[in-house]
């Protein structure tokens, strides 16, 4: 094998090492936008299931991340949603976002945002990142199923959870799957199902664009 040859072999096997070792100890994940917009709509509505009852809405959350690059720490803060819209009328039932805008009955609702976004966890084999696990702590929908008014609201104990699904091949985060397991507790209402849980998969963006953001790995 000629000179040249065994050094180009060499230091392509060292680069590969290299950057698997950097991908291994990689502490952070980078974001190419801190703005982000979700929007269920269509055949993706948002859908609130407990007790049997569902209420399916149109609905888009808009936010920010505190910094472009994140630290992978279980139960971090990580950014708020500070704008929650639902459009009405619903397709199935009723249901409002406490954003301080939305009018039941003739009087304003709460205004409960911003509610905050937690990191859990990541999945995929390194250096590739195929999810990113994060909880909404503070979420609160009103929901009306069959005259019944009842109020949902995740907590730091029973969060709504979110998978943030990328594609793995070029890291676009493409959209955000709302988990379908009810564990939302009931805040109040009389009669209502003591607890409950959003589903459904949204399209992610940077607000006000059709662009995708993008996350990787860095140290």
């Amino acid at each position: 094998m000629r000179t040249h040859t065994r050094v180009l072999l060499a230091a392509l096997t060292a680069a590969l090492v290299l950057g698997s070792a950097v991908s291994a100890n990689a502490r952070r994940i980078e974001l190419s936008n801190q703005s982000f917009r979700v929007v269920w709509t269509g055949a993706n509505n948002l859908t609130f299931s407990g007790g049997g009852a569902q209420v399916i809405c149109e609905v888009t959350l808009e936010g920010s991340f505190h910094s472009r690059t994140l630290s992978k720490v279980c139960g971090q803060l990580v950014g708020y949603v500070t704008r929650a819209i639902v459009k009405h009328p619903c397709p199935t039932n009723e249901g409002w976002a406490l954003n301080g805008t939305e009018v039941l009955e003739g009087v304003r609702v709460a205004n409960t945002l911003p509610w905050h976004i937690q990191y859990q966890s990541f999945g995929g084999v390194l250096p590739r990142i195929r999810s990113v696990t994060v909880t909404l702590v503070g979420a609160a929908f009103l929901v009306e199923v069959l005259g019944l008014h009842c109020l949902y609201r995740s907590t730091q104990t029973n969060p709504q959870k979110g998978i943030v699904n990328v594609n793995e091949t070029n890291g676009q985060v493409e959209t955000l799957t709302s988990e379908p397991n009810p564990n939302v507790k009931l805040n109040s209402g009389a009669f209502c199902p003591a607890e409950g849980g959003l589903s459904g998969t949204g399209s992610v963006t940077v607000q006000n664009s059709t662009t995708r953001i993008t996350i990787r790995l860095v140290q």
